[in-house]
């Protein structure tokens, strides 16, 4: 069926949105020879959200691995979360327990861990802090000395 569509501008997006929450609203015996309507509808929002999110990841992995810099960057937010997968693992801890430890929500916790994110200082500190690990040596020594 996404073969025969194509993908929705922004505004037509919307309109389409706009729309099946009009259809929506109707009553049910109005609503329904408005089905297949309706239905195409939800077809073409989906089609432009998968299309426009998947657009999002290749330009999101092909700017992070732009520059050496960059690239670093990025292993190094894979590490911390890699760090902090096995000590929940290691510590018996699902991402719902884990979620609600931290006061975060489960997708929250799942972001952190899946997709290279971009931890704040203070988050960090309080993960090393509730899991009792370290992420970050924060001794007074410099590298090479």
């Amino acid at each position: 069926m996404e073969s025969n569509q194509s993908i929705l501008t922004k505004e037509e997006y919307e309109a389409a949105l706009s729309r099946i929450y009009e259809l929506m609203q109707l009553e049910i015996e109005l609503l329904l020879p408005l089905a297949n309507e309706l239905e195409a509808l939800v077809d073409q929002v989906e089609l432009y959200k998968k299309h426009t999110f998947r657009m999002f990841d290749i330009l999101e992995a092909f700017l992070a691995l732009g520059t050496p810099k960059e690239q670093a960057r990025v292993d190094a937010r894979m590490m911390l979360a890699a760090k902090i997968d096995d000590a929940l693992k290691a510590k018996g801890l699902g991402l719902k327990q884990f979620a609600e430890m931290m006061g975060e929500r489960p997708s929250v916790i799942k972001e952190w861990l899946s997709r290279g994110h971009n931890f704040r200082v203070d988050t960090l500190a309080d993960v090393q802090r509730v899991l009792r690990i370290r992420l970050l040596d924060l001794n007074d020594q410099q590298e090479g000395t």
